[in-house]
């Protein structure tokens, strides 16, 4: 007997997220967004990191090691990867730290597909308004 069932094939959204080493920042919001594998009605998570200014093969930082470790996550396996034409083309959206980061984005051709991860809608953002203190960078933790 032949099922007959339809099975879904779940979407998959690529996501990169870009900052200056990819040492700190990106590594800890692609891990992540790697951490929810998949979402609501088989949505599933790709993601990946890269830096504007960096070379390949670096190890994440030990503060960000740290940080990802208390809450559950592991960067001990990550290795920086110099932010190319090829891994904007790889995303289906790419997201920036700051506007530096978003600019590199846009000269190598991804601008329909970017913008700042600060900007979406968060508790700082929140914050941020009732404060007058509103920035859709997020500040590089290093050192």
């Amino acid at each position: 007997m032949r099922n007959t069932e339809s099975t879904v094939e779940p979407t998959t959204i690529r996501l990169l997220f870009v900052c200056t080493g990819n040492t700190c920042r990106s590594p800890m919001a692609q891990v992540l967004a790697m951490g929810y594998g998949s979402g609501p009605e088989g949505l599933r998570i790709e993601a990946r990191s890269a830096g504007t200014h960096t070379r390949n093969g670096l190890p994440a930082s030990e503060g960000a090691r740290l940080a990802a470790r208390r809450h559950g996550y592991s960067l001990e396996n990550h290795e920086s990867s110099e932010l190319t034409e090829e891994l904007v083309e790889w995303a289906d959206w790419v997201l920036a730290m700051t506007p530096s980061h978003l600019n590199k984005v846009h000269l190598l051709g991804g601008q329909a597909k970017s913008g700042l991860l600060g900007s979406y809608g968060t508790e700082a953002d929140r914050v941020g308004a009732e404060t007058g203190v509103t920035s859709p960078s997020v500040p590089d933790p290093f050192g």
